[in-house]
């Protein structure tokens, strides 16, 4: 299974990636659509594409402010004030949490590791479902991404 960031810097934002979608689909692409950015059944193997920019979007604020010590409070009010959409496509750095792209990138992954409820976790995606035409129903990108990885079981 392939789970990679989408890149996005906002919600409407068209990130391409015709060379993996080829291969994941194994065939070539013309003029990619919509509809090439969702897993087929036929597809070479299981993959999704992050809704957010990145998977540092999906931590939750109180995670982050707990783990990131260098952070002042005027950045913490900030990103307090911003909307799911801001904080699901804003590339986090030292202006706005007070570490380098280095240290966020051996930090966040520890972040994920935390004892923090999945309720959390999924309170940070619950803006952003996806409907399930096999199940007739939204459910959140967590959980979506969960039952894809099932089908490998």
């Amino acid at each position: 299974m392939a789970i990679f960031d989408s890149d996005k810097k906002s919600q409407v934002d068209v990130t391409l990636y015709k060379k993996k979608i080829e291969y994941f689909k194994s065939k070539i692409i013309k003029t990619i659509q919509d509809i090439d950015y969702t897993h087929e059944s036929t597809d070479l193997l299981i993959w999704h594409i992050l809704y957010k920019r990145k998977i540092e979007n999906y931590i939750p604020l109180n995670i982050l402010f707990e783990n990131i010590t260098s952070i002042t409070q005027t950045q913490k009010s900030d990103l307090e004030n911003k909307s799911n959409n801001d904080l699901d496509f804003m590339e986090y750095n030292q202006n706005n949490i007070g570490i380098r792209e280095a240290k966020i990138k051996a930090q966040f992954p520890e972040m994920f590791l935390a004892s923090f409820s999945y309720r959390d976790f999924e309170k940070r995606c619950e803006h952003h479902k996806v409907f399930l035409t096999e199940a007739n129903e939204s459910v959140s990108e967590i959980e979506h991404i969960l039952l894809k990885m099932a089908k490998l079981i």
